[in-house]
């Protein structure tokens, strides 16, 4: 088993293999700064969910207690629901309802400013703070699925220069080139 080389293929050439082992930093910042608008419409997509849900929420809590009275009073024979867990059950549809609809609205908020590289904190917030809505358990696993992209995009340094060169007035094209100029000076060797 020691007479086993484990070089890559001798016949390969090897100039090739350098340029495939040298990181390609400038085309990966390029790539994470594009995927911005692909968070916005994820952002919005579940924002949009969220305020389904909420509305659903909200309604329960004016119609459960209305739907128990009613079923109570045409069973005579059925046994009361305790008022305590009937309240319960509508603080929990109003609360996680509320909780629901304002994170709902803040990700949509934050998903359109995302197109335009604004907004950076509101998306953060709306990320980490849209986890909350796990206690809905409607669409949690997207929740969780969204918040990890989102962090590691918007946690990326070239999409924090990126928002950063968006609040000093650059325009979206202008940021776009720099990135894609930054890639094509890398590919060049014209990168110190």
């Amino acid at each position: 088993m020691s007479n086993v080389d484990p070089s890559p293929n001798p016949y390969a050439d090897q100039s090739q293999l350098a340029s495939f082992s040298r990181p390609n930093v400038a085309a990966r910042n390029e790539s994470m700064v594009k995927q911005l608008p692909i968070l916005g419409v994820l952002q919005i997509i579940m924002g949009f969910l969220e305020l389904l849900m909420a509305s659903l929420l909200l309604f329960s809590a004016y119609f459960v207690p209305f739907a128990i009275a009613l079923s109570e009073k045409n069973n005579a024979n059925a046994q009361p629901m305790p008022k305590e867990l009937l309240s319960i059950m509508v603080y929990y549809y109003v609360i996680v309802g509320g909780m629901t609809l304002f994170f709902g609205i803040l990700r949509m908020v934050s998903g359109v400013l995302c197109f335009f590289m604004k907004g950076r904190r509101l998306t953060l917030v709306s990320l980490i703070g849209g986890l909350a809505t796990i206690f809905t358990f409607y669409c949690s696993l997207f929740s969780v699925g969204l918040a990890v992209y989102g962090l590691i995009l918007l946690l990326h340094p070239a999409v924090a220069k990126a928002f950063e060169m968006a609040k000093s007035g650059s325009t979206l094209s202008q940021i776009r080139d720099h990135f894609a100029t930054a890639r094509f000076r890398e590919a060049e060797g014209l990168v110190d």
